[in-house]
């Protein structure tokens, strides 16, 4: 399956102005969108209608917290990819956040080059992806026009 690109990211924070914050700092990003949400259930509805890759959540958040959200990202039918950022700095929270699948716990105040490492480290990723299934189409379809040419010991 190939992944789209620009990868959708959704950064969720309960702040009224963190997740536009947070997309600002990461607009200079190739090869990602970043979707501002204030309200994690409707960032998980965006998640689940367009099939976003990333999620960049807060932890402590009121109707749903983050790792409440990280749940829900993850029992959906494809992968996603989940960061945590935390204002709290305690182990136990940390490595929950780990148990429950997140890739990463930044913590707050979160700065430009932890972003852009996280997520490039997810983003070489999928292009590597994407290289291997170019290869893979590409040797499949030079195998099948060599046999197509009668070429019977292929």
């Amino acid at each position: 399956m190939k992944i789209n690109f620009p990868i959708k990211v959704a950064v969720v924070d309960d702040e009224p102005d963190m997740p536009d914050l947070i997309c600002a700092m990461l607009e200079k990003i190739p090869d990602i969108e970043t979707i501002p949400f204030n309200d994690p259930m409707e960032a998980f509805e965006e998640i689940r209608k367009q099939q976003i890759r990333i999620l960049l959540t807060d932890m402590v958040m009121p109707v749903m917290t983050g790792t409440e959200l990280i749940k829900k990202c993850l029992g959906l039918d494809w992968h996603v990819d989940c960061l945590m950022i935390s204002g709290q700095c305690d182990r136990k929270l940390v490595a929950d956040c780990f148990d429950i699948g997140a890739r990463q716990v930044l913590l707050k105040p979160v700065s430009y080059g932890k972003l852009n490492s996280a997520l490039n480290r997810i983003l070489s990723r999928y292009k590597y992806w994407h290289q291997t299934l170019d290869e893979i189409s590409k040797d499949y379809t030079d195998r099948t026009l060599e046999r197509m040419d009668g070429d019977e010991d292929l």
